[in-house]
């Protein structure tokens, strides 16, 4: 099978490299592929690409899946080089997972923009959230004074880089300022609400003391909130999230989540068609060279006492365009 899906990758790649040149560029066209738009995070990275590509007066196509399996990443990934685009966007579950392909649409001049590093380096650069925590470590441990007990992680998908590098710097930097409090085994659910829900209640029966949960991602977030409802500990039990999907927001309003460190999606998906479109415009070229070049687009700190903050807007997630 693995083979199979490797040789209709390769002919759908040779099949755009064979094809026409490339669109001058009052006719650019970019190709994004995303996953998982069952979460709002992913479709408003979609609508903040399309956004700006109408300002720009480019034509966005998004070719998307409501899973991270890597089958449809795979048939998505095909289907928008047939569409033989001039740029390509995507972050898929595993860096690597198309490198070879980026390297030869690079080749080609098709500039390819990604949310997280590959290894070995193989596109024009990466667009993501920041992971600087500084700017709202400080309100945060003010928001959340627990100095002591278990502090439980809910990690989402081991080794997804564009995650880890969010949230493991607030992870260190908030055991760091509290020495009281210690990490117990880490949680990951695959993005599972259910799996979240039941993985937090487990862990409050095992850890009476647990009194701080770290959610990476919205899934988790929304079954942690569930949990402490569940169990009475609502409120009781800090619990901080990363993300701001709308069931997460309803959680913040009401007491249920201390506070979001939430990402602008639309901001993501709009710098990474900027960055794009300049290249195609800037009279380049041949090949597009590699860079290691990160944009970090900053985070946001919401509050029950900010979230409605017409400023925030574009760091609430939505699940339409």
């Amino acid at each position: 099978m693995m083979n199979q899906t490797k040789r209709r990758t390769g002919l759908a790649l040779a099949a755009f490299l064979t094809a026409a040149p490339m669109a001058m560029a009052q006719d650019i066209s970019i190709a994004g592929v995303l996953s998982n738009t069952q979460d709002p995070f992913w479709t408003s990275i979609g609508c903040g690409a399309k956004a700006k590509g109408a300002e720009l007066g480019v034509a966005v196509e998004i070719f998307s899946s409501t899973t991270m399996d890597a089958a449809p990443m795979t048939a998505n990934f095909n289907a928008a080089l047939l569409s033989q685009p001039d740029g390509f966007f995507g972050t898929p579950a595993a860096s690597n997972q198309f490198v070879t392909q980026y390297g030869d649409l690079m080749a080609a001049g098709v500039p390819v923009v990604t949310g997280n590093p590959t290894d070995p380096a193989s596109t024009y650069g990466v667009v993501w959230s920041s992971g600087d925590t500084e700017p709202y470590l400080a309100d945060l441990l003010e928001l959340a004074p627990v100095s002591e007990g278990k502090v439980l992680v809910l990690g989402g998908i081991p080794g997804l880089v564009p995650l880890e590098m969010r949230y493991e710097p607030f992870v260190k930097a908030m055991l760091e300022a509290r020495p009281g409090l210690s990490e117990i085994e880490r949680l990951y659910t695959t993005f599972d609400v259910n799996k979240a829900t039941s993985g937090v209640q487990a862990a409050l029966v095992a850890n009476p003391d647990l009194t701080l949960v770290i959610a990476s991602n919205g899934p988790d977030a929304i079954g942690a909130a569930a949990a402490l409802k569940a169990t009475g500990m609502a409120g009781k039990v800090t619990l901080i999230a990363f993300d701001a999907v709308p069931p997460q927001v309803a959680a913040l309003k009401e007491g249920t989540i201390t506070a979001l460190i939430a990402q602008s999606p639309a901001q993501i998906g709009a710098m990474t068609v900027q960055r794009i479109v300049d290249y195609l415009k800037s009279g380049a070229t041949g090949p597009v060279p590699v860079s290691t070049d990160f944009i970090g687009i900053p985070q946001r700190l919401l509050t029950p006492a900010n979230v409605d903050d017409p400023a925030n807007a574009d760091y609430i997630y939505k699940p339409e365009c």
